[in-house]
């Protein structure tokens, strides 16, 4: 890794050229240019929060629409950019064969410039996000926006450390490339993107595959950060303290000693913050910071760069020859 940062420094020019070269041919000839930035995620909100707010019902009881569309814009801007930089980034070895071939070009930079590529969009989606939770939550910005470049680095290194493996792979084994397309699709219906962990309408075999999805630490990560708001935390604890109320006499009438209802009321108290099953994250309370999900999606990060990057140059010398 730190001969990694060492060739990106010394060739941080060649990077940044290529990024911005990527940035400008996608929206190259287009009418709309790079508004297309803005459109795309929106885009995306709008389709999926129809199809599965508003046909499938997936929205909870209780649960407001703005809260829901944002819950799910917290999934869709880090997804777009990690899923499209995988799927480009698979071929990016055999595309720069030209280069690779007539030079001695750093191909360690390619899944580089690729990221830089997608967390400039998320970037730019996260800030359109910034702006619907000041609109949505009454003026308010998002509590824990000291969390976001944490995450994106990491999210940065995760799907970098992909890149680097499957597209060394795809050097030898070209069908990866067309398989990579089916597996984000299966990938991204196996993440809590519309859907969310703590839901009792999650089959629990689908609760144990988001427990070992990455992405659903990452998606809790943004979500933590956005969505808790003072006032949101507020509510929340107002309608729980309002379902505990509601409860008191029915407790009281099946014959529990004061002892027993003193010792549930702590149970429910303690259980209360992560009552709500929308957009509650899978270990954290609502309002504190997200250690847990930091700490496992971190490791995961490190873990893939490093043995993305140990596939790569164990595969590098054989390039040549095979593209």
């Amino acid at each position: 890794m730190i001969a990694l940062l060492r060739q990106c420094v010394r060739f941080r020019e060649l990077v940044l050229s290529l990024a911005r070269r990527e940035l400008n041919s996608r929206y190259r000839g287009s009418m709309l240019g790079k508004i297309w930035l803005v459109l795309q995620p929106l885009a995306f909100l709008a389709i999926y929060y129809v199809v599965f707010s508003q046909l499938f019902g997936r929205r909870m009881p209780g649960e407001s629409a703005s809260t829901f569309a944002l819950a799910m814009f917290c999934g869709l801007v880090p997804w777009i950019g990690h899923a499209e930089t995988v799927q480009r980034g698979t071929g990016c070895v055999v595309e720069h064969s030209n280069l690779i071939k007539k030079f001695a070009f750093p191909t360690e930079i390619l899944p580089v410039y690729m990221t830089l590529v997608s967390l400039f969009n998320s970037l730019v989606g996260f800030g359109m996000l910034a702006i619907a939770v000041w609109f949505f939550q009454d003026g308010q910005l998002p509590r824990m926006i000291w969390l976001l470049p944490i995450a994106m680095v990491l999210q940065g290194m995760f799907t970098m450390g992909l890149v680097y493996m499957l597209s060394s792979v795809a050097v030898y084994i070209r069908d990866i490339a067309q398989m990579i397309p089916m597996v984000m699709i299966f990938w991204f219906f196996m993440s809590p993107i519309f859907m969310f962990a703590k839901s009792s309408t999650t089959p629990a075999l689908l609760q144990t595959v988001l427990k070992y999805n990455p992405m659903t630490y990452l998606i809790s990560i943004y979500r933590e950060i956005f969505i808790w708001t003072p006032d949101q935390l507020e509510r929340l604890r107002t309608q729980q303290q309002a379902s505990m109320d509601q409860a008191e006499p029915f407790l009281e009438n099946v014959g529990l000693t004061p002892e027993q209802l003193e010792k549930l009321s702590q149970l429910r108290a303690a259980e209360a913050p992560v009552s709500d099953p929308s957009i509650a994250l899978p270990m954290t309370q609502p309002g504190d910071v997200p250690w847990f999900e930091l700490g496992v999606f971190a490791a995961c990060a490190f873990a893939f760069l490093f043995l993305g990057l140990k596939v790569f140059q164990k595969l590098k010398p054989g390039f040549p020859d095979e593209i």
